[in-house]
């Protein structure tokens, strides 16, 4: 299994929703709840927001995020960033 495929399992897992197969390329764009973007940060997660401030007065409201796979990320770190998203 690649790593981006990990990752991409690892967010499906936390509840966010990809958006293509994480197959496709290296790059993934899936989506969770703005409330869970500086959480995965704060995991060390970094990605792109696609849409919109993340001050959005409705947290809940899914966000895109466009993320890329480093290749030399072990599993402890996408495991560590999934479990901080999926908090609620």
């Amino acid at each position: 299994m690649t790593m981006r495929r990990y990752l991409a399992d690892g967010l499906r897992a936390a509840g966010a929703q990809c958006c293509h197969d994480a197959d496709a390329n290296m790059k993934i764009f899936a989506k969770w709840p703005r409330r869970s973007t500086k959480i995965g940060q704060a995991a060390g997660a970094k990605y792109y927001v696609m849409d919109g401030p993340l001050d959005s007065v409705i947290q809940t409201r899914l966000c895109l995020r466009g993320l890329v796979c480093d290749w030399s990320i072990g599993t402890k770190a996408i495991d560590q960033v999934s479990i901080a998203i999926s908090k609620p």
